[in-house]
Parts: C-alpha cells; structure tokens; sequence
C-alpha cells in the first residue's frame, strides 16, 4: 500500500507540473494580450487627441474670424448695433420675467 500512495504522489506532482507549465504559458499569453491592448489604446489615444488640438484650433480660428467681423460691423453701423443689442436684451429680460 506504501508503494501505491507513492506512485500516486508522483503522478499528482507530475499533473500538478504541468498544469502549472501551461498557466504559466497562459499568464504569458495575458501578458501578451495586455500589452497589446494598451499599445492599441495609447495609438488610440494619440489618434484622437491629435484630431482634438485639430478641431480646436480650427474652431478658435472660426471664432476668431466671426469676432472680427462681428466687431467690424458693429465699428461700421454702431447705432444699428445699438438697437439690435437693445431688442435682444428687452426679449431676453420679457422672457426672463415671464417665466418666474
């Protein structure tokens, strides 16, 4: 019976070695797949924060451009500006008082 427990002591370590060989492979494998997501998600990021600085400047170069010619117009006809700016603020304060 000794010989038998043994054997099946052997046999247990050796399962029990391989099993670990191949979590190890699999730990590899995770590894692997880990590192390859986060390259994936940093070229991503890259990506999109590129595109981001590119829509912002071109938005700050729209506003810019509207600012000026906003402010061109207003330079040219200041009491049309005057009496636009008036009305929008006498809606707005109507609007404002109606709704409390």
């Amino acid at each position: 019976m000794g010989e038998h427990l043994k054997n099946t002591a052997e046999k247990f370590e050796q399962e029990g070695k391989g099993k670990f060989t191949v979590g190890s492979g699999l730990t590899s494998d995770f590894h692997n797949l880990g590192q390859a997501t986060k390259d994936i998600a940093m070229d991503s990021y890259g990506a999109v924060k590129n595109e981001f600085n590119d829509l912002y400047k071109q938005s700050r170069e729209k506003v810019t451009e509207v600012g000026t010619k906003v402010g061109g117009h207003f330079r040219s006809h200041p009491v049309q500006a005057l009496l636009i700016a008036s009305g929008v603020g006498l809606i707005v304060g109507w609007f404002i008082r109606r709704k409390i």
